[in-house]
């Protein structure tokens, strides 16, 4: 088996896994329309999200830990093999605290109470910064976002001149693929917050349509135009949570390309 078609196998896995989380959390957020549709299905009064797989301590914040434990080990194997600088010691540090953050220093591991200083400043009752403040939050994944999905494109507009630092950046062209997935998942959503989009004014010509071929029961669906909005955003399930996986993906396969580099 070469390695072309592994990583083509590698793709092609987080393709599938993304598609099962997606289909999977519309069945769940709209359940109560799909059963009134297919009468086999039993009546659950199910809605949101599916607590296994989005909540805190859930499957998908689970594979977020161990994607990102997996990413420093490649990322620390390329550091001390080929680039000891500055740059990648930097990058490094920032890896571990990321882990670290994420696993709440080690409390979602050993269950400790929370001490009484992140019970005053955290808003979720966890030991960690990212839920204190928003400049521990909204900053760090600002620049994980950029980092994630833009940096294919940053190689082609800035001049880089140092032939170690683009490939750093970019170790292999593969890693666009994840990071217009990455866009996918984000720009639905952003464009939605930026111009404020009222649902009522895009689809009331939609409801009328669906009153008119008979197919639209308020009694089971009454607010069917607000529900058409989440599955066009992505917000039927906990988006924040889906782009935090697609950023982990990023880092661990754009790790593994530069532990490769020199092989």
């Amino acid at each position: 088996m070469n390695k072309k078609f592994k990583f083509e196998y590698y793709y092609l896995i987080i393709i599938f896994f993304i598609l099962f989380l997606i289909f999977e959390g519309i069945y769940y957020h709209h359940y109560t329309i799909i059963s009134y549709y297919l009468e086999f299905l039993p009546n659950k009064n199910l809605g949101g999200y599916n607590a296994l797989i989005w909540s805190e301590n859930g499957l998908v914040e689970y594979l977020q830990v161990i994607i990102l434990f997996i990413a420093i080990i490649y990322f620390w194997s390329y550091t001390k093999k080929y680039n000891k600088n500055l740059i990648s010691y930097f990058y490094l540090i920032g890896l571990t605290y990321y882990f670290f953050e994420e696993i709440s220093w080690g409390q979602h591991i050993f269950f400790w109470p929370t001490p009484n200083i992140f019970q005053e400043i955290n808003t979720q009752n966890e030991t960690n910064f990212h839920n204190a403040s928003n400049l521990f939050n909204g900053l760090p994944r600002g620049l994980l976002l950029i980092w994630c999905s833009l940096t294919f494109l940053l190689i082609k507009l800035v001049n880089f001149k140092s032939k170690n630092l683009i490939q750093f950046l970019l170790p292999n062209q593969n890693l666009k693929f994840l990071s217009i997935l990455i866009l996918l998942f984000v720009i639905p959503d952003f464009l939605l917050k930026l111009i404020n989009l009222n649902p009522l004014n895009i689809f009331i010509c939609f409801e009328k349509c669906l009153n008119e071929l008979e197919l639209y029961n308020k009694e089971i669906f009454p607010n069917l135009i607000i529900d058409i909005i989440p599955i066009l955003t992505f917000n039927f399930i906990r988006l924040s949570e889906l782009q935090e996986l697609l950023f982990n993906l990023y880092i661990v396969t754009h790790a593994f390309y530069l532990s490769k580099l020199y092989d």
